[in-house]
């Protein structure tokens, strides 16, 4: 569905068929992290038919990936610990409405890439370190005690 020549063909193609067959035709489809989003792009009649089931919540290394390709994707660059702390502050802090997997992630990366350029004065492609990330919380600092 996301491939720029004919994804959209492909996507238009399946919700006809999906129309026509109706629950007597049974789809099964992995996708990528971003797939569903993907699929609203393309067809959203036909993202309104799927059902979308996720096996399990991201972890620290999901959420790690996704926020170095958003920052990459953003024309930054970023740093392995700064990739690392963000994955590990993601998978630490509970999503709320719509905010929350990939759209956290990229919440978090654009917040760092504004820290970054504002800390690095202007430079066209900023580099984002763990210093551009707000604090992790910890159980101590939610205790109200100096770490």
């Amino acid at each position: 569905v996301g491939h720029d020549g004919n994804g959209s063909a492909l996507a238009e193609e399946l919700h006809e068929l999906i129309t026509a067959k109706g629950d007597r035709l049974q789809i099964v489809g992995f996708t990528a992290l971003d797939g569903y989003r993907r699929l609203v792009d393309a067809n959203a009649a036909l993202a309104a038919w799927w059902r979308v089931v996720r096996t399990r919540d991201f972890d620290a290394e999901d959420f790690a990936t996704i926020f170095a390709r958003v920052v990459e994707r953003r024309g930054a660059s970023v740093t392995p610990d700064a990739t690392r702390s963000a994955g590990e502050l993601l998978a630490s802090t509970p999503g709320e409405g719509q905010l929350r997997n990939a759209r956290l992630a990229t919440y978090l990366a654009d917040l760092a890439i504004d820290a970054a350029g504002r800390r690095s004065s202007g430079v066209t492609r900023p580099t984002v370190d763990v210093t551009d990330l707000p604090p992790l919380r910890t159980e101590a600092s939610e205790l109200g005690h100096r770490v």
